[in-house]
């Protein structure tokens, strides 16, 4: 039988069903559809379905185990950016605590500062400063070991 014979037999079918039961047709044809389903997957002996099983438990076991390493993985990851997050913390109260100092010394007006055992002149010292805020700009001049 071709696609087109199908079709035109389920098509009279439908229309007999429609005929026959009226709205409540779709009910009915559904009803039968999985009335005959069932019947069928009945026949079926479970000698077949065991190996079917198994295979099917084998690959929800690779899948929960592939889930798990992915779970495993995203927890080490958390893990190390906690680290990094408290160890920029960290960075950023050291920073600013040395810009308060800095705030601090240059209220008081003096011709040097020493800061962190390094001399730094007045005229360096915004220099510094911006150093402080962006260590990658060096833009100052200083006497180590002072």
């Amino acid at each position: 039988m071709t696609t087109k014979t199908l079709t035109i037999i389920a098509a009279a079918v439908l229309g007999l069903a429609v005929l026959a039961f009226g709205k409540e047709a779709i009910s009915y044809l559904s009803g039968a559809l999985a009335h005959t389903w069932n019947t069928m997957k009945d026949t079926i002996p479970h000698d077949l379905e065991i190996p079917r099983l198994k295979s099917m438990l084998g690959k929800l076991d690779a899948a929960i185990e592939r889930r798990r390493a992915a779970l495993i993985d995203m927890q080490l990851q958390s893990e190390r950016l906690e680290g990094e997050i408290k160890s920029l913390c960290q960075r950023l109260a050291a920073d600013r605590a040395a810009l308060e100092k800095a705030a601090d010394l240059l209220e008081e007006e003096q011709d040097s500062y020493v800061i962190d055992r390094s001399v730094i002149r007045c005229d360096a010292f915004a220099s510094h400063t911006l150093r402080l805020l962006q260590p990658e700009v060096c833009l100052c001049t200083t006497d180590h070991d002072a």
